[in-house]
């Protein structure tokens, strides 16, 4: 055996992520990043005093904000949609054009 070799030694691959999955449908920090949207709707609705037909308006609009900015888009995807939002503000440089590159944030 040689000496630079570990035996019982575990390695991680890189790139690999696990999730808690619900029901086998849904990730467990999606659904709850999810929530938390809905969470927002009702206490913006809450906020403003609304009641009825737009209390409901108010929160079914965050849902759909929130299901939309929780699922990937067809050009990135491995990556839901808030974290290329988040990518762009926080890297964008205002002195050059650069395309959204999807290697350039993807964790490899």
């Amino acid at each position: 055996m040689k000496s630079e070799e570990k035996p019982n030694v575990y390695h991680v691959p890189k790139g690999y992520d696990s999730k808690i999955v619900v029901k086998g449908l849904v990730a467990f920090k999606t659904l709850l990043l999810w929530l938390g949207f809905v969470a927002l709707g009702y206490q913006v609705s809450k906020y403003f005093n609304l009641d009825g037909i737009m209390k409901l308006i108010t929160i079914i609009f965050h849902m759909v904000i929130g299901i939309v900015l929780l699922t990937p888009r067809i050009s990135h995807p491995d990556r839901p949609t808030y974290q290329i939002l988040i990518h762009i503000i926080l890297e964008r440089d205002n002195n050059k054009y650069s395309s959204i590159d999807i290697n350039q944030y993807r964790k490899i």
